[in-house]
């Protein structure tokens, strides 16, 4: 199965709900990153011109994830190459979204897994 969407053709607050339940497994998340993760989600939904720059394909072959691919993206050339070039392997390789960030491209490695876990909660609907 392939689900593609924009970000924008999410409600306000999706992206806040990914997070918090991606990080769910310590309170402690929740305590320090629950305000960046409002502004974040708030950011895209406020400035759609740049939420719809991010496209992301998920393929399942039943339930293992087959493929993910970024099909568009405008993140800094250099700084995020690393988290596109590693993240969508990681999730593949571990099939699962709990994967650590990239050193250096984790806010982009935190969107990466954000836009596969909505991916396949959409999916699997």
């Amino acid at each position: 199965m392939v689900e593609f969407k924009k970000f924008a053709d999410f409600p306000r607050g999706t992206l806040y709900d990914i997070l918090a339940d991606a990080y769910s497994y310590d309170e402690r998340n929740r305590q320090i990153w629950d305000e960046n993760w409002k502004e974040t989600d708030d950011f895209f939904y406020d400035n759609p011109e740049i939420a719809d720059k991010y496209s992301l394909v998920t393929c399942l072959d039943g339930d293992k994830i087959a493929k993910i691919e970024v099909l568009s993206h405008n993140e800094t050339a250099g700084v995020s190459d690393p988290a596109f070039a590693a993240i969508p392997d990681a999730i593949i390789a571990a099939n699962s979204t709990e994967i650590d960030a990239v050193t250096g491209a984790t806010k982009t490695s935190e969107a990466l897994i954000a836009a596969v876990n909505d991916a396949l909660a959409q999916i699997q609907k």
